[in-house]
């Protein structure tokens, strides 16, 4: 599946400097891509255990959403794969 103009992508990213956060966002931006970026700081037990609920064991995090807020895909880690099947 291709992404549309209407989608987006939320990006959980972990404080501080992360080589494969920066990374990702980087090629979203380089590609003109909608980001809603959310940093998890290493005290924020409630979204970190949120994510390691779902599977998360590492950061970047990243969802791609639709227009209307509907969940079209996930993963974590730098995915230059998945981003470029979605957005290239």
């Amino acid at each position: 599946m291709r992404a549309t103009a209407s989608n987006y992508v939320v990006i959980y990213i972990k404080a501080g400097f992360c080589p494969k956060c920066k990374a990702t966002l980087k090629r979203l931006d380089q590609l003109g891509i909608k980001t809603i970026q959310k940093t998890v700081e290493v005290d924020d037990t409630i979204t970190i255990n949120l994510l390691k609920k779902h599977g998360v064991r590492q950061f970047p995090y990243v969802e791609v959403v639709d227009g209307a807020g509907q969940l079209l895909d996930t993963w974590s880690d730098y995915r230059i794969d998945k981003i470029d099947s979605w957005f290239k």
